[in-house]
């Protein structure tokens, strides 16, 4: 791995270094960086034709950071899956039957953390920050996020909805 670590490292390189040879105008080098940063992410085949069928070089690059966001989500989502299953005991990975509780990270949520919130369907997971302290009000949370489009909306956080929350590290 170090290896193909070292073999991109002298790609981007030789890359940046001769980029204003190979692309002397902006709508070139945008071209030329999108489909460097589509090797360096290493997109697979159906996002490699979106790309190339892509005539804008901005959108292009999009198209490359929307993959990378979903890949860094996942490895993310993995470690956090891994830390949780080697953190708890025997006893607690049991079934556990009753009512759904709050995850354990809900009770370190505080102004200012991040947070997803699956809206729906068409708008899928959201980002938002919290705007203020989490009130307990009975068995859930009344949480107060500001979105990404600067939407600002108090939710609720009950046990039987808590796929629709997930912290952001």
């Amino acid at each position: 791995q170090q290896n193909k670590a070292e073999e991109m490292a002298a790609v981007f390189d030789i890359f940046r270094s001769s980029l204003l040879d190979i692309a002397p105008s902006k709508m070139e080098r945008l071209y030329s960086v999108g489909i460097m940063a589509g090797e360096f992410a290493g997109v697979d085949n159906d996002v490699r034709r979106e790309m190339l069928s892509t005539t804008s070089g901005t959108g292009r690059l999009r198209i490359v950071l929307k993959e990378a966001e979903k890949r860094i989500s996942m490895v993310q989502t993995k470690k956090l899956t891994e830390q949780i299953v080697n953190e708890s005991d025997e006893d607690s990975k049991d079934l556990q039957i009753g009512e759904p509780t709050l995850p354990p990270w809900a009770k370190s949520m505080k102004k200012g953390t991040k947070v997803e919130y699956f809206w729906n369907e068409i708008e899928g997971w959201c980002k938002g920050t919290l705007m203020e302290d989490p009130v307990m009000i009975v068995d859930e949370l009344l949480v107060s996020v500001m979105f990404e489009d600067g939407e600002t909306h108090k939710l609720p956080f009950r046990g039987d909805e808590k796929v629709r929350w997930r912290p952001m590290f």
